[in-house]
């Protein structure tokens, strides 16, 4: 081959590789490619990660103290990051975040989860910064607790990473360290074969028929059931209504400057009588239309009062009205003729509902 051939042929050989080379950089997965085009970040001088796991062998479910203590030169700052509930194979229990350890977990006791914890504590600059998380693992195996990436800024604001390193811990099944032969199962003919469930039967019955038979017995010598007491009356709406005002009277509530209360309950206990003994509505009614229905019962087969207590009836709830709407302020003698009143409507009710004249009934005074 001619020197002029060989060197026509060298471009072409050189132009062959680049294009290789391009072909397998595209080839490559986007993480290593990243990788290759990233340089790696460098440690800032000063800055010293240290890690170390108590215990390095722990049982399954056993809390494990990952402490983490880094050295950091005047001025820089570290900011310790958030961390997820998983770890790797490990399952975060606590974490205190520093920049100091603020509480030692007693040694073979788990911490409780602190939920909503702030994960995230900035150093104020003094040099160290120490951290500490508990996790467990759950199977047993041989795990490596995976590094933590840690932001640092030094005091001209720039931003710094650096990875603690992992750590290799070693899980043991509970089962280990128990004794052997609670893990062996027995086979089947190895089983005792328990007592068949015929004796039970047979032991059983005999009980169940002596039950059977004592029932039976006291069921014989049970005596027959009492005759079922004859209701109690129900109490008379009118000897109610004088008792519930007997009961007014001895609280002396005019006396107490509470006029207004006391009428407020003579009416309620008067509009009660009304309503028994003449089949009429109080409720929610005003004297008026009481009055009115009172008048209109003549025309029924009800009983009805005559005038004269109808007068009376009207007058007595016209003066309860006064003291309760218009703030009236009646005197001792004008309380003495409403109670007086009162006695007389219950009377002239009790003499109308049995068919005899009404009388009247002696007064309870009230001074």
């Amino acid at each position: 081959m001619s020197i002029m051939s060989r060197i026509s042929r060298v471009p072409r050989v050189r132009a062959r590789g680049l294009l290789i080379v391009a072909l397998l950089s595209l080839s490559l997965p986007p993480s290593l490619a990243a990788r290759q085009g990233t340089p790696p970040a460098q440690v800032p001088p000063g800055v010293e990660v240290r890690i170390q796991a108590e215990p390095l062998q722990a049982t399954v479910g056993d809390p494990i103290q990952i402490d983490l203590d880094v050295t950091l030169p005047h001025g820089f700052r570290l900011q310790f990051p958030t961390l997820p509930p998983e770890l790797g194979d490990f399952t975060v229990l606590d974490v205190d975040p520093g920049p100091s350890i603020a509480s030692m977990p007693a040694p073979g006791k788990a911490t409780a989860p602190v939920p909503g914890r702030s994960a995230g504590s900035q150093n104020s600059g003094t040099g160290r910064h120490r951290a500490r998380i508990v996790v467990a693992a759950y199977k047993p195996g041989e795990f490596d607790f995976p590094p933590l990436t840690l932001a640092l800024r030094d005091p001209e604001g720039r931003e710094f990473q650096v990875s603690s390193p992992a750590v290799r811990i070693l899980i043991e099944s509970v089962l280990e360290h128990e004794e052997p032969g609670l893990r062996d199962l027995k086979r089947q003919a190895e089983i005792e074969e328990p007592g068949s469930w015929l004796w039970w039967i047979a032991l059983g019955l005999p009980v169940l028929a002596l039950l059977l038979l004592l029932v039976r017995r006291r069921l014989k010598r049970r005596p027959e059931l009492a005759q079922k007491p004859a209701a109690r009356p129900e109490a008379d709406p009118l000897d109610v209504a004088e008792s519930e005002l007997k009961a007014l009277i001895l609280r002396g509530l005019p006396e107490k400057q509470m006029a207004k209360e006391f009428y407020i309950q003579l009416s309620g206990i008067v509009k009660r009588a009304l309503e028994s003994s003449y089949g009429i509505q109080t409720v929610e009614k005003t004297t008026t239309e009481i009055v009115d229905a009172l008048a209109g019962a003549s025309s029924t087969s009800r009983p009805y009062p005559d005038q004269e207590n109808l007068e009376r009836i009207e007058t007595l709830l016209l003066s309860c009205d006064m003291v309760k709407f218009a703030r009236y302020v009646p005197s001792p003698a004008e309380n003495e003729t409403a109670v007086q009143q009162a006695f007389q409507v219950f009377a002239d009710c009790r003499s109308r509902r049995q068919g005899s004249h009404p009388g009247v009934a002696p007064a309870a005074g009230v001074s």
